[in-house]
């Protein structure tokens, strides 16, 4: 049944037809909105399906009247006549869009002194992160400012009544090596407060209630920020983004003789997603697990954090009012405003885990061992993966199709 399903689906035009009558759409806009966002998501999902033509694969190089590029085929011409009904779709596509180009950068903007920063670490020259991550959990951070000319061990042994002093890190000039007046201070919980066994809350008021003066000068003290995987990753974006825009503007200069070749690569953000995906979902051979599984819904919540973010701060009027239908109808129709009645939890999965996660109606779950997707030829190749044109002459129906068995 469900094969003859599907052949009714990719072979015939009637299934399809259905979704262009006025019924659908009345019954889609008296439907909640978590159903609404549902529909919308499975109806992406098949025109992508449709779109990797007859062997589902998405192997790139496929070229002919009927594809758009990068394996994908064009849509039949009746799919125009869906998106017009259900316009929301196209702007659900463009928020896919932008998390896929989020997964990819162009090898030629990365910066030219990775490799040699990667040959100081391995040599013990530079921290590794292994150091920083190595901080008990109790511990705080503080930063303090006005030390001035302040000795260093003075400012160890003022901080030290407090707890148990982890590290101290003074600030230092590039080229002078004179203290910039700021510290990093991070302490550990240790002794007693105001006669109780001291915790991480009880040490964080003590510090930043306390008035600091060494050699009476009077020092400034904060609680330090904390330094997300997050925060470096949008920080080395931005750089990579800037570079890309300084090679554009130089090569349309003609101030490049050569140009190097495009080549794309999966971004650290893609990779550090990806890695924690596989981790999180069960593999193939253990069955799929619900989307309403604890894990999952906190695996997707993460992501999703990192993606709307990222949207909010970086996507065009088509992304942010796909973010918008994600949002309580009964709040004000601003990105910024919480919380999300729902999110596009199989749509961010399939997307960044492209080639190592799948989805059935039980669930998903992870190949047994992963893998790297397949590489788009170039930023035109990768901006077509979520275009949903369509042919404008019904094609070979039987292109479409899925093989199906005797």
């Amino acid at each position: 049944v469900p094969h003859a399903l599907l052949g009714q689906w990719f072979d015939l035009p009637n299934l399809l037809g259905v979704f262009c009558g006025d019924p659908l759409r009345k019954g889609y806009e008296a439907a909640p909105q978590a159903a609404r966002l549902a529909f919308l998501s499975a109806l992406s999902r098949v025109a992508s399906l449709e779109q990797l033509g007859p062997n589902r694969s998405g192997a790139s190089g496929l070229a002919g009247p009927g594809f758009l590029g990068g394996g994908r085929a064009l849509l039949r011409s009746a799919w125009s006549n869906v998106i017009c009904k259900f316009p929301e779709v196209r702007k659900l596509r463009a928020l896919h869009a932008h998390i896929r180009q989020r997964c990819w950068e162009d090898a030629r903007d990365r910066s030219r002194s990775r490799s040699r920063s990667r040959d100081r670490r391995r040599k013990g020259e530079k921290k590794g992160s292994d150091e920083q991550t190595a901080l008990p959990p109790t511990a705080v951070r503080f930063f303090v400012k006005g030390l001035g000319a302040i000795d260093d061990c003075l400012v160890q042994k003022h901080f030290a009544r407090f707890g148990l002093l982890v590290e101290c890190n003074v600030l230092r000039d590039k080229r002078t090596k004179k203290s910039r007046g700021m510290a990093f201070v991070t302490l550990q919980p240790e002794g007693t407060y105001r006669g109780v066994r001291n915790t991480r809350q009880m040490l964080k008021e003590w510090v930043l209630t306390s008035h600091h003066e060494v050699k009476g000068v009077t020092l400034e003290v904060f609680e330090a920020e904390e330094k997300t995987a997050e925060d470096d990753e949008q920080k080395r974006e931005e750089r990579v983004e800037e570079r890309r825009r300084q090679r554009i503007e130089k090569e349309q200069r003609g101030m490049v003789q050569e140009p190097m070749a495009e080549r794309l690569v999966l971004s650290p953000w893609a990779k550090r997603w990806r890695r924690e995906i596989w981790e999180a979902l069960p593999k193939a051979s253990q069955g799929p697990a619900a989307l309403t599984e604890p894990t999952v819904q906190m695996l997707g919540r993460a992501l999703w954090h990192e993606v709307s973010k990222h949207a909010i701060r970086t996507g065009d009027k088509d992304v942010l009012d796909a973010l918008v239908f994600f949002r309580a109808e009964d709040l004000d129709a601003d990105v910024h405003t919480e919380p999300w009645v729902s999110i596009p939890l199989p749509d961010m999965l399939l997307l960044v885990g492209e080639g190592i996660v799948g989805i059935t109606v039980e669930g998903m779950f992870a190949a047994e061992v992963p893998k790297d997707p397949v590489v788009p030829s170039g930023g035109s190749d990768l901006a077509t993966m979520d275009s949903l044109a369509s042919a404008s002459v019904p094609l070979a129906l039987a292109s479409a199709g899925p093989a199906l068995p005797p």
